[in-house]
């Protein structure tokens, strides 16, 4: 199950690495962007279903939504102010790991939230729920056979 969610967002990663590679024009940049608003209020995408109702907008939607939050964390990461960088660092570095993540997110969600849920609930579920979720994603990043598909 996780495996497809990773096959399904493996074009994001693919767009996310084109981006940082490459000079994007602002004619795509702003048809992406206008597209993820309209996936934002009318898209069902949803990922670990592997549902893209309107393949194409949700496409266009999430390499917008991929180009705005990288610029985002990018531009954040440059602020002059120290803790705002040391906070956002660690977490600009994780984005790169991004498919990991959701498919370590998957692995948590489907296989170890009902323990979870036994050990805690309200917000301490969801600071467990994300700390299990960057800690998976740690372990298999590091892994060497899966490394390989990060560097």
């Amino acid at each position: 199950m996780f495996l497809i969610q990773g096959l399904c967002a493996t074009p994001f990663l693919c767009v996310g690495k084109w981006m940082r590679q490459n000079t994007v024009s602002w004619k795509l940049i702003l048809i992406c962007v206008i597209s993820w608003i309209c996936a934002i209020v009318f898209s069902q995408l949803d990922v670990h279903q592997c549902i893209y109702k309107y393949w194409v907008l949700d496409i266009m939607g999430a390499c917008g939504g991929t180009w705005v939050l990288y610029n985002l964390v990018n531009r954040l990461c440059k602020i002059r102010c120290e803790w705002v960088r040391k906070l956002l660092s660690p977490l600009a570095g994780l984005g790169k790991y991004s498919l990991a993540v959701l498919c370590m997110h998957g692995l948590e969600w489907k296989g170890l939230l009902t323990l979870e849920e036994m050990l805690c609930s309200g917000t301490s579920l969801l600071l467990l729920r994300f700390m299990v979720t960057i800690i998976l994603t740690l372990i298999v990043i590091n892994l060497p056979i899966f490394r390989k598909i990060y560097v």
